[in-house]
């Protein structure tokens, strides 16, 4: 286990998140009165093992500009593709190891339902659906 947070009061532990690699997620255990508890998380949220994630962009639905967090293994090449209903890539995007989310902005866009995609060394990983709305 490698503790990520640690929430004391008076050299009490109160709180703690622990990453677990067996589980692929979260464990949370906490003290209160004397009795301890834990509980597991299982997410999709956090890019345990190193895999690729295309999370949910935000907001949804939106304006004018919304941003698509996502998470890609080191030392790989990887991108999002933004479509059009019809299915016209309207714009692509190369992401960087360092990031964890880009931010597109729509200002030139219709209304309407957009699709974007992750692909990872020329594999599509992912697709989501997003609304823009002005």
């Amino acid at each position: 286990m490698i503790l990520l947070f640690n929430l004391t009061k008076k050299d009490k532990t109160l709180f703690n998140i622990e990453f677990d690699n067996e589980i692929s997620g979260l464990t949370a255990r906490y003290a209160d009165d004397n009795q301890t508890s834990s509980e597991e998380y299982i997410s999709d949220e956090i890019n345990i093992d190193n895999t690729p994630f295309l999370g949910d962009n935000y907001p949804n639905p939106f304006n004018r500009n919304t941003v698509i967090p996502y998470s890609i293994p080191a030392n790989t090449e990887a991108v999002i593709k933004i479509y059009s209903s019809t299915g016209a890539i309207l714009k692509t995007i190369r992401l960087e190891q360092n990031k964890t989310s880009i931010e597109i902005n729509t200002i030139d866009w219709s209304n309407g339902i957009y699709f974007y995609s992750l692909t990872v060394e020329g594999v599509e990983i992912a697709w989501k659906k997003m609304a823009l709305i002005k």
